[in-house]
């Protein structure tokens, strides 16, 4: 097989080739910058000609480029994308319904959105880890791991420019208190969203202090970019809460992230850690790793629940309707309903270190035996060239 795989980051262009060469495939790389992801004329006619100069079974991309996929419709050619971010803003453009694409989305309820936008080859897959690296890198024996943290949560607050739901003006004081109230109910509800059902499009052409500047190609309506905007609002919240409140608690928490939260005082702030090789040793060393989803992540499995677990570490998570469905709770990782819940877990998970131990190693099993990158790129070619 020969695949032209459209790269723009090194993490995810070594995990994909340290794959694609263990199962003897010819693999091209190409890095040509996109300056606009719907319509770069530059980069059409660079990407065309090494199409046409070559004979490619398909190409790769995580996440879906619509550029890439209106070149490959022009020449007939396959395009494969897995979709890892959680909303990807150009899956809901009008070059999903080319016949080339073959799309992979880690989140079910997105592609049964998709499916049911008219979209043919949508299908739904979890997302994967490097099983080998991650071997290589750390060993297998969980038991004799040295505990550096007690507990750890790697991701982001959004305090700073990206959460965009703060940078709204001129909000009326009744829209404040109403969004205010709507984010503690949300925060207390998981497997429910409720800008999903209260934000309709009625509501939000009401709310002129919100500027929206739409492409014609994008499918995605006022109400689903607001939606957007108020569920990293919601996460937001919610992760700077919980970090609060475990260490007031008198918790030991590190955060690790590119940015650090001020109001975390009692927190330890550890900085941004390289995804490659800090990222899983903390994973591996830290007694408990929270999972704090991003709330527009409405079913799927975060990959931050799948790096920790294949890294051999202990997974707390919120529920997750996807994480309840492949993974065992109790048994390959934990997860908690309520803020309540969460403390009691710690508490006991701290304590009880066998059985945390425990549950680890059979989450990396698990992750093993299903989540590996080998495993998954096979059921996924798998569709794309035998369903």
């Amino acid at each position: 097989m020969k695949i032209l795989y459209y790269c723009w980051d090194e993490v995810a262009e070594y995990d994909i080739l340290d794959v694609f060469n263990r199962k003897n495939y010819t693999v091209e790389i190409d890095k040509t910058p996109i300056t606009d992801k719907l319509n770069d004329i530059n980069f059409a006619d660079a990407f065309l000609a090494k199409l046409q100069n070559n004979n490619y079974d398909c190409i790769f991309s995580f996440n879906f480029y619509p550029i890439i996929s209106k070149v490959a419709n022009a020449v007939g050619i396959k395009y494969v994308s897995w979709s890892f971010d959680s909303p990807c803003m150009t899956l809901y453009t009008e070059a999903i319904f080319n016949s080339c694409n073959y799309i992979f989305v880690f989140d079910n309820t997105d592609a049964l959105r998709l499916k049911n936008m008219g979209v043919e080859n949508v299908f739904h897959m979890p997302l994967a880890v490097n099983t080998c690296k991650l071997n290589s890198l750390l060993g297998t024996n969980i038991k004799n791991t040295p505990f550096q943290y007690d507990i750890s949560f790697v991701g982001k607050t959004y305090t700073d420019r990206t959460n965009f739901f703060d940078d709204i003006k001129n909000m009326p004081e009744y829209y404040k208190g109403y969004f205010d109230c709507l984010v503690k109910a949300q925060m207390d509800i998981y497997g429910f969203d409720f800008g999903s059902t209260l934000f309709t499009e009625g509501f939000v052409e009401k709310l002129d202090f919100v500027n929206f500047n739409l492409s014609d190609e994008i499918l995605l309506t006022k109400a689903d970019i607001f939606t957007q905007l108020f569920q990293k609002k919601i996460t937001s919240v919610e992760r700077i809460d919980i970090l609060k409140m475990l260490s007031e608690l008198g918790y030991s928490v590190s955060h690790f992230a590119p940015e650090q939260a001020t109001v975390l005082d009692k927190v330890r702030y550890m900085g941004y850690i390289d995804y490659d090789k800090e990222m899983p040793k903390v994973f591996r060393n830290s007694k408990i790793n929270l999972n704090i989803s991003l709330r527009s992540i409405l079913s799927g499995i975060p990959l931050r629940c799948l790096d920790v677990m294949g890294a051999g570490g202990f997974l707390l998570s919120n529920y997750q309707p996807e994480l309840a469905a492949f993974f065992e709770d109790g048994v390959e990782m934990v997860m908690y309903t309520s803020r309540e819940d969460l403390i009691n877990k710690v508490q006991y998970y701290l304590i009880n270190e066998d059985e945390r131990i425990a549950i680890a190693i059979r989450g990396q099993k698990k992750i093993e035996q299903e989540f590996s990158y080998d495993i998954v790129l096979d059921k996924i070619w798998n569709i794309v060239f035998h369903a």
